[in-house]
């Protein structure tokens, strides 16, 4: 699967995956993302502020849940396509962050990685475990047509309506609601077609000793903010290396 912005719009692009073993550790911050904050042994210290230790860890090591994108289809197979989609994604991604990365006090960030930095900002936010009642709540909404994620429909393979009960019985799908988790972040592109008009906005801040932050407009109310469109990430200040930071 290949996600392309077309026309103002993201569109989704169907490639072929070769068949490979199932994964199992799946990253809710990736690790290309994490080494950004790595040490010249390729590791760093995390604080858990549940115990209020610090503990020397790596970007493999870190930040990660077993089968957290695996999902099981009604005949019992299981399946980590979820996790192929996010890392397809990423990928898309990570040339526009390593530019940004590796700018300075006074380099231009051009519109189409801010706008890359967006995408991968969404799915970097829904994706997280904290985040996975919320989704639940949202999944139920699904296919009702009368709300802000009705740009997904569902139709049957004659262009018919689907049945209510086969719909309750999608939204109730452990595996859909996992699934949901990728649909959510298109509200934005589909939702609103002037998305992009906030991005001139961010900031991007580098410090003394190289810490890149990346900053949008901290003067917008919550109450200008569509939930959907803008992680609360984007509201504060969010670190893309340890020599960057968005804010």
């Amino acid at each position: 699967m290949t996600i392309c912005l077309s026309h103002g719009r993201w569109e989704w692009r169907t490639t072929k995956r070769m068949s490979k073993k199932r994964s199992k550790k799946h990253h809710y911050l990736p690790r290309y993302y994490l080494k950004g904050f790595t040490n010249s042994e390729g590791g760093f210290s995390v604080y858990d502020k549940h115990t209020g230790k610090i503990f020397a860890t790596s970007p493999d090591s870190a930040f990660f849940e077993n089968n957290l994108n695996t999902t099981e289809s009604p005949d019992g197979n299981q399946s980590d396509f979820l996790e192929g989609l996010y890392t397809e994604i990423e990928n898309q991604c990570w040339d526009s962050l390593d530019r940004i990365r590796d700018s300075d006090f006074d380099t231009p960030i051009e519109h189409w990685d801010k706008m890359n930095l967006f995408f991968f900002l969404l799915f970097l936010h829904w994706r997280l475990p904290c985040n996975i009642e919320l989704i639940n709540k949202l999944s139920d909404d699904f296919f009702r047509g009368d709300n802000d994620i009705d740009y997904f429909k569902l139709l049957s393979k004659t262009g018919d309506a689907v049945p209510k009960e086969t719909i309750e019985r999608i939204r109730r799908s452990p595996a859909f609601k996992k699934s949901a988790k990728q649909i959510v972040p298109f509200a934005p592109f589909f939702k609103d077609e002037n998305w992009g008009r906030h991005l001139s906005e961010w900031r991007f801040i580098c410090f003394e000793n190289r810490f890149p932050m990346c900053h949008c407009d901290p003067e917008r109310s919550e109450g200008e903010a569509i939930s959907l469109s803008l992680p609360r990430a984007c509201f504060g200040a969010l670190p893309l290396a340890t020599t960057y930071l968005f804010s």
